[in-house]
């Protein structure tokens, strides 16, 4: 099996100067629990909705995300890039 057979197709972003009450508007319109935390095309971080309950409304989601990204290729097997 492959990443691309249980990745999101559809990811959705924010800067990292979102506030967090804009990220978590953007979670419920969506309908989703999790953001991508892109500084221009680069990568800085992922946000989660438990995340987001734990900060500041005011506060930017770079002081509450995650830094320790793991990017794969779509096909990219599972077995390789989640060893169980």
């Amino acid at each position: 099996m492959r990443i691309q057979d249980v990745m999101s197709k559809r990811v959705v972003s924010v800067a990292p100067k979102t506030t967090i009450s804009a990220a978590r508007e953007t979670l419920r319109t969506d309908e989703i629990n999790h953001l991508v935390v892109v500084d221009g095309k680069r990568i800085v971080g992922v946000i989660a909705g438990k995340d987001l309950d734990r900060a500041g409304d005011e506060q930017p989601v770079e002081n509450a995300m995650t830094r320790d990204v793991v990017t794969s290729e779509p096909d990219a097997t599972l077995k390789r890039e989640v060893p169980i």
